[in-house]
This record gives structure tokens, C-alpha cells and sequence, in this order.
């Protein structure tokens, strides 16, 4: 019920029964329920009434019901976030300068940032459901383990728990690629399809595939990874990703590095919407994009998606989408053709709604967290 209404906005009893197909008597046992837990807000109804008789009431998440905390661990991008359970972000915390050297101190200074992020926005702790990161890496999603450091070079570690321990809230972990494509799936660029590549242009390359309405992970979660794909003598990681751009741009004298330590810092710069770019190093993001165009037409051809979607700061780069969809759709190189989407998520707001889903618009939630009078008292001082 509360998944349907912030999907759907605030809506009515009658709309909530037909969606998750209860009766009225139930739906409106539920919403009292949900009310006194102040997770719903009734609204007057507005516009002209249609009928005779007691005005109907709307009813929509409430802003201070419940909050969850959103976390990005990737080279260019270390952030936390919190946010409404209707998914605003409502205090943030840039954590750009922290190095990712190793897993444990960083995993403690983001835990303790989003500690901080809790205190310092002024909302009820004990209202803060619970987590979840996005980590640029191979994560088993049943445990919230990293099993490969992938791009970060970490061993493998258990993420969620470690910030769950150290932030005293539930917190879930994922791969940023497969949280970004079940966002998107969910409520984004991808609703309604089946059938879905999502390819995360930063770095390095990410990606996650959805077949049949479901993820597709393979035994060691690594099926649908493309940065492996042979590309020029080369792979795909080498030739279509930021970090790739990058060394291209130094060899032509656009750029200056300042060691590997730098490079998410430029690439930000170089991929920050609205900026003018030089001809030539428009001209690298859009062969960039052409070498990964040729070779998802490659994939395109065995896996046959409805779309491919592409996201991170590169891959929503005009330039760079503009080569993946000329080299999509040119009939002189083989493979299949495939339509290109283009994700407006960020990784902060993917994990948002993983928080989301997996905290509070899941069956095992347990109301009384928020409900004390029901539940002797007891429960929410606990929590």
C-alpha cells in the first residue's frame, strides 16, 4: 500500500483498494494504522465534487513519517544522503576528499558522516529506517558483502554490516549499476520494459542486465559486465571509459593530470552539464561512445534488449550518447541495432529507493517501530 501510493501520489481509499486489490474495510484498517504511525497524511479532497455526501479524503506520505539514509561509494562520487520516504533528499554530505584506499577507514568516515548528516538535519533519529550503498563493485546482494573491489581495489568486505554496526540503523548494500537499472525499472526511463542493458559510464565502465522483468546475476554476480568486452585490441574499459577519455584527452595536450588521485575531480569537470568543451575533446567523448555502440550491437544481437540505458556523468554527456547512437544505428557495422536511453538518476538517489524498497515498502516492516502506543512503549525507545 505505501509502495502504490508513492507511486501513484496522494490518492483516495477507493484508488488504494483497487490498486493492491483490498477490500474498503481492510484498506481503511491499514490506513488508520499507517496514520497513527504518522507514515500518512490526510489531504481534503480538491476540484469539483462529483457526488453528494462526505467529501473524499486523499491520502499521501507524510514528510517527517519516515526518513532513510542513501550512500555512494564510487572513485568519482562518495556521498550521503538523507531523505523523506517519499524520496526527497532533505540533507546531504559531500565526501569528494575522502580517500578509498582502503575499506574499513572509509566505510567508518562515511558511516560517521551519515551520523553526523542525522544530527545536524534536526529530524528524529529514531524515525531514520535504515540504508543502503551503492558500491562501485561486485556485491552479493542476499549479504551485502563486497566480493570484488572491482574499480575501488578493495578486498572483499562486508559493507552493509559494518555500516549497519557503526550507524546503529539496517543498512543493505548493492552494486551501483544494479540498483541504478532497478530504480530506473522502477520508476524511471526503464518502467515498463522487460528487457534492459544499463551501461554506467564513469571511471570505469559498470553494467547490469535485466531480462524477463528480472536482474540477471549469475552464480558469482557478474553476468551482464561488459567492461571486459573485447573493443580495438583492447577492452571496453579501455576504450569507452572516463578513465579512457581521460588519458586520450592528456595525450592531446587538453588536459593536465595531477596523478590518479585527480581523475575523478577532472572527469567531473569534464562531464559537468552546460560546460563548452573544445572540439577535440568533444570529438574523444564521442568516439568513446562510438567504441561502446559497436560493441553493444555485438551484444545487442545475442541479448536482444528492448534498451539500452545509459548512466553515470560520461554516459549522460551529449557528445558521448551522441556517439553511442550514431554507431547504435549504422548499418555498416555488424550486429544489431538497439535503442538508447539515457538515465536521469544519480547513484544517491538510486540508493534512496533501494533504502526505500528494502526498509520501509517491504512485507516484513515492522510497523510498531513507528506505533509505540501499540506496541507498549517499548519499541521505538529499542529502536
Amino acid at each position: 500500500m505505501l509502495r502504490a501510493i508513492a507511486e501513484h501520489g496522494a490518492v483516495s481509499r477507493t484508488v488504494i483498494a483497487e490498486t493492491v486489490r483490498l477490500t474498503n474495510a481492510a484498506v481503511s484498517r491499514i490506513v488508520r494504522e499507517l496514520v497513527e504511525a504518522r507514515l500518512l497524511t490526510e489531504y481534503p479532497a480538491t476540484g469539483k465534487r462529483r457526488r453528494a455526501g462526505r467529501p473524499q479524503i486523499r491520502l499521501g506520505l507524510a514528510d517527517d513519517g519516515a526518513f532513510v539514509l542513501g550512500m555512494a561509494i564510487t572513485l568519482n562520487q562518495k556521498e550521503v544522503v538523507l531523505a523523506t520516504c517519499r524520496g526527497e533528499v532533505v540533507a546531504r554530505r559531500d565526501c569528494a576528499g575522502l580517500p578509498l584506499d582502503r575499506p574499513e577507514p572509509a566505510l567508518e568516515a562515511l558511516a560517521q558522516a551519515a551520523v553526523e548528516l542525522i544530527a545536524e538535519s534536526g529530524r528524529d533519529r529514531r524515525r531514520v529506517l535504515g540504508g543502503a550503498a551503492l558500491i562501485a563493485g561486485r556485491v552479493d546482494p542476499a549479504t551485502g558483502e563486497l566480493r570484488a573491489g572491482g574499480p575501488l581495489g578493495w578486498r572483499p568486505v562486508d559493507a552493509a554490516g559494518t555500516l549497519a554496526r557503526l550507524t546503529g540503523v539496517p543498512f543493505v548494500a548493492e552494486g551501483r549499476a544494479a540498483a541504478l537499472l532497478q530504480a530506473e525499472a522502477r520508476q524511471g526511463c526503464a518502467a515498463g520494459l522487460r528487457d534492459v542493458l544499463l551501461v554506467n559510464v564513469g571511471l570505469r565502465l559498470g553494467s547490469a542486465l535485466m531480462l524477463d522483468g528480472a536482474p540477471v546475476r549469475g552464480a558469482a554476480n557478474e553476468a551482464g559486465q561488459v567492461a571486459g568486452f573485447p573493443s580495438a585490441g583492447a577492452t571496453l574499459d579501455d576504450t569507452a571509459s572516463g578513465l579512457a577519455i581521460l588519458r586520450r584527452l592528456d595525450d592531446l595536450g587538453l588536459t593536465e593530470s595531477d596523478g590518479p588521485a585527480d581523475d575523478g575531480r577532472r572527469l567531473r569537470a569534464i562531464a559537468e552539464p552546460g560546460r563548452t568543451l573544445p572540439a577535440g575533446a568533444r570529438t574523444v567523448l564521442a568516439e568513446s561512445g562510438a567504441e561502446l555502440g559497436k560493441a553493444l550491437r555485438l551484444l545487442a544481437t545475442v541479448l536482444k534488449p528492448q534498451a539500452v540505458l545509459l548512466a553515470g556523468q560520461v554516459g549522460r554527456h551529449p557528445d558521448y550518447v551522441a556517439g553511442v547512437r550514431r554507431a547504435a544505428a549504422d548499418p555498416a557495422l555488424p550486429g544489431r541495432p538497439f535503442e538508447t536511453e539515457v538515465s536521469a538518476l544519480t547513484t544517491a538517489q538510486s540508493a534512496v529507493w533501494l533504502a526505500l524498497d528494502r526498509h520501509l515498502f517491504h512485507e516484513r516492516f515492522d510497523l510498531d517501530r513507528l506505533a509505540p502506543e501499540r506496541a507498549g512503549g517499548g519499541a521505538l525507545a529499542a529502536a
